[in-house]
């Protein structure tokens, strides 16, 4: 599956069984660390979550505590 942003990875985790996450940390309106809360917190989910991006204003911290691999 694929997403060109929060909303529609939302979309997709909520009508599919994923297995995994590949998410750029950079996205419209939202970035991969705004994902990453919402399927952590508020989807309770425990799918593993890794980013890929060229550029990152995401601290080393908040990544390691939502348990997201920054590839």
């Amino acid at each position: 599956y694929t997403a060109q942003s929060v909303s529609e990875a939302v979309d997709v985790l909520k009508q599919s069984e994923v297995d995994y996450i590949l998410s750029d940390y950079m996205m419209p309106m939202q970035n991969g660390l705004d994902l990453a809360k919402i399927v952590r917190n508020k989807m309770n989910l425990k799918i593993p979550i890794s980013f890929l991006t060229a550029y990152s204003l995401a601290t080393k911290q908040e990544i390691n505590e939502l348990g997201v691999q920054k590839i």
